[in-house]
């Protein structure tokens, strides 16, 4: 009996797409828990996430299939096609000074732990853009991972609880418990947002966000399936993921998507105008949320009234906290500006400059930017910066559009969803699903940058073949 060898590019492409599906689920094995004042202080819990474990390993396995596969000349080569060797030391150091963060950090084992995540996001990211997992690969994993969540969290929006698994590193909630994530409105108490396997629902929110963006972009670009059934579960799945994002009840995350699909819209109005088949598929997925808007508007509608409403007690004291969040980042900001309070250490800071407050008062400020600021300081955030700035330039570079105006615009276009949520939001720097997110996201979209130019512009007369040349293997 023959029996097929199973090949370590075969091997490495798997274990990529089962990262990317495990992400959402926080499976963590807890080494400590700090409790303050009787209550668990959540940004202090020390532990090994699954999903972490398979990250590095994917790296470390990446990092062997790609000099042995590919050679280290071709390695070299495919350096120096990738970015300029200045831009390289630059990046080098940023990686060195989020290694050596923990030593000046207000608490460096949380430092060192939260470092370990950065660094495993920036590796898993090369593992999408240069691995020898398939875009059509990683786009079905995403979006299977995805739409089961969505799933998860509408059953929890209508069952209102959220049931405990150690297994899969889910905690018990219900609306009557203190410190749980709610709408408050009349005519249905407390109800709860939908978590999915995330430990808030705003994450969940993000993460239907950026799951919508793909699907979207990919079926613009690849064109809706011919058969009729197949082209009904397109549909379904962008219902799904949408319902999905709506009972996150998010407003940063919808508001990014939004603010993304509006933006979509008009760029492809205004330079599709020799293809009118990617402005076709978009009018059809705009109908689909339309349809699911009205839907979502009449059966949540007090929900929706009340996150909406400015003068709603349960929303004011919210946004109250939010404001009292920046008012304390200005207060612990001095002592740590240049060199920041290390990863993970603006909550440890809080407690050095607010002392005696309950574990869960100590809340990282909802920015993103002004997060990094503190816990990088000036100069890891000026390294930081030119990171992304390099990340920009690469899809720029890569994307072989005829205008620099199409370019330009295309790229801002999918990155502007991440600005917008990290300007109301911190998850995508303080928690570990969240690094994780922005890793993939970023990652796919330099991924069809780099390998698939065609997703990214209309040169090509026969679309559909040159498409599937791109999806079906590495260039």
């Amino acid at each position: 009996m023959h029996i097929k060898k199973i090949s370590l590019s075969q091997v490495l492409a798997w274990l990529t797409m089962l990262t990317i599906f495990v992400l959402p689920w926080q499976t963590i094995y807890i080494v400590s828990q700090p409790r303050i004042e009787g209550f668990m202080w959540t940004y202090g819990t020390h532990g090994f996430y699954l999903s972490q474990c398979l990250v590095w390993i994917t790296a470390v396995l990446f990092l062997f299939w790609y000099v042995t596969k590919q050679g280290c000349s071709t390695l070299k080569k495919e350096l120096l096609r990738f970015a300029h060797p200045k831009v390289k030391v630059l990046c080098l150091l940023f990686v060195l000074y989020i290694v050596c963060s923990p030593f000046w950090a207000v608490y460096p084992a949380l430092s060192l732990q939260y470092s370990v995540y950065v660094l495993g996001a920036i590796l898993l990211a090369c593992v999408v853009i240069s691995g020898p997992a398939s875009l059509q690969q990683l786009f079905y994993t995403f979006c299977v991972s995805a739409t089961t969540q969505s799933l998860f969290g509408i059953w929890q929006a209508t069952q209102q609880e959220v049931l405990a698994s150690t297994i899969l590193g889910i905690a018990e909630k219900l609306p009557q418990h203190a410190g749980v994530s709610v709408v408050v409105a009349e005519g249905v108490g407390r109800w709860l947002r939908a978590y999915g396997a995330f430990p808030h629902p705003n994450i969940f929110g993000g993460y239907m966000c950026t799951a919508l963006i793909l699907s979207v972009a990919y079926y613009v670009y690849a064109g809706l399936p011919r058969r009729g059934v197949v082209k009904t579960l397109v549909y379904s799945l962008w219902g799904v993921l949408f319902l999905g994002l709506w009972v996150s009840f998010s407003r940063a995350a919808l508001l990014a998507f939004v603010v993304w699909f509006v933006c979509f819209g008009m760029y492809l109005a205004l330079y599709t105008n020799k293809t009118k088949r990617f402005l076709q598929v978009y009018v059809k997925s705009f109908i689909v949320f339309f349809c699911c808007t009205v839907y979502c508007l009449a059966v949540f509608f007090p929900q929706v009234y009340e996150r909406v409403s400015v003068t709603a007690v349960y929303e004011m004291r919210s946004i109250s906290e939010r404001v009292s969040g920046y008012q304390q980042w200005f207060t612990i900001l001095p002592p740590y500006m240049w060199f920041g309070t290390g990863p993970g250490g603006y909550t440890a800071a809080m407690q050095v400059n607010s002392p005696g407050l309950p574990g869960w008062a100590y809340q990282p400020v909802h920015n993103v930017f002004l997060l990094m600021l503190a816990e990088l300081g000036i100069v890891g955030m000026l390294l930081a910066c030119i990171v992304c700035f390099l990340l920009i330039a690469t899809m720029l570079r890569f994307s072989g559009l005829d205008s620099v105006q199409k370019r330009n615009t295309l790229v801002c276009i999918f990155v502007l969803p991440i600005c917008v949520i990290g300007l109301f939001d911190h998850y995508l720097f303080s928690s570990h699903a969240g690094i994780l997110i922005v890793a993939v996201y970023m990652g796919m979209l330099i991924y069809c940058a780099k390998n698939c130019p065609q997703f990214v512009h209309f040169c090509c007369n026969n679309t559909h073949q040159t498409l599937g040349l791109g999806l079906d293997k590495k260039k």
